[in-house]
């Protein structure tokens, strides 16, 4: 792997004059504003030998995502109620349910959503170095790119539409 300390010295070596953390704000204002710039406009990024950066919408493989944050409130609502929330209590040796406690059930799923938005980069021109494909993951955290592209969605609701 290839860091930006690595193409700094690179760069000093062939006579270039601007100092570690000046290169270093310089690339990082630049991956921020191309960063703003897909999620927020919908815009594209090629970068010849890898691939197109983008948002791409993808369909839902036929799992239904849980809404954890709403299971955890039905399940303390049938605990403040004194009922039994539900629980497996027997299981064979290939973890199919034998046995439960016949407690309520209280698992939330999020309906109606047969897609989500990610990070991808398309494929076309993808370098390929001893048979071996890159991945890229974008950055997460509360600066990171799938921190933004999740908040951007939930603030703008037509946003979507740019990445059809």
């Amino acid at each position: 792997m290839i860091t930006i300390k690595q193409i700094h010295k690179e760069y000093r070596k062939e006579g270039g004059d601007i100092s570690w953390p000046t290169f270093k704000r310089i690339l990082e204002e630049f991956n921020v504003g191309l960063s703003d710039l897909i999620v927020e406009k919908g815009h594209r990024f090629k970068v010849s030998g890898i691939g197109t950066f983008r948002i791409a919408r993808r369909k839902r493989r036929g799992t239904s995502r849980v809404d954890y944050n709403a299971t955890r409130l039905k399940k303390k609502e049938i605990l403040a109620r004194g009922g039994t929330p539900y629980e497996v209590t027997e299981r064979d040796e290939n973890g199919k349910i034998l046995g439960d406690n016949g407690g309520e059930r209280y698992l939330v799923t999020f309906t109606g959503e047969d897609y989500y938005f990610c990070w991808t980069v398309g494929h076309e021109g993808l370098i390929r170095n001893n048979g071996h494909t890159y991945k890229f993951i974008p950055t997460r955290g509360k600066k990171g790119n799938k921190e933004k592209l999740s908040n951007f969605l939930r603030e703008n609701p037509l946003a979507e539409l740019m990445y059809i």
